[in-house]
């Protein structure tokens, strides 16, 4: 019996965060809970709010990198947010992300033909 927990659901496909971040940030800025929504909406991520305190180390590298920039916004009542955006360096490592995802994906698809054909039925 599978458990739910299983990885083999791929209910968060975790290796994509970098990809993920970089994709949300190519549509526009955004401070880190409307990052983490919009990350929860992309497909890597099956519905699931991903984990705020790996985003957040996936955003201190990737700031170190050059790939996004973020800044911190002060407004006149609440707390301070940080901002983060893509940078040129960030969109050319999401092309080359593009590229990688594609080639994943016949990967994986031929992968999932042989694991149908070694099941019994």
């Amino acid at each position: 019996m599978i458990k739910a927990a299983c990885r083999c659901q791929g209910a968060n496909l975790d290796r994509f965060v970098h990809s993920s971040v970089l994709t949300v940030l190519a549509a526009g800025p955004a401070h880190g809970y409307l990052l983490l929504e919009r990350l929860g909406e992309l497909p890597s991520f099956v519905g699931c709010r991903p984990d705020p305190t790996g985003v957040y180390r996936v955003l201190r590298e990737m700031e170190e990198l050059g790939l996004v920039l973020g800044t911190w916004e002060h407004p006149v009542s609440g707390p301070a947010k940080r901002r983060y955006e893509i940078t040129e360096d960030g969109i050319g490592c999401l092309a080359q992300w593009a590229e990688a995802l594609d080639q994943h994906q016949q990967v994986v698809a031929r992968l999932a033909k042989l694991a149908r054909k070694a099941v019994p039925r």
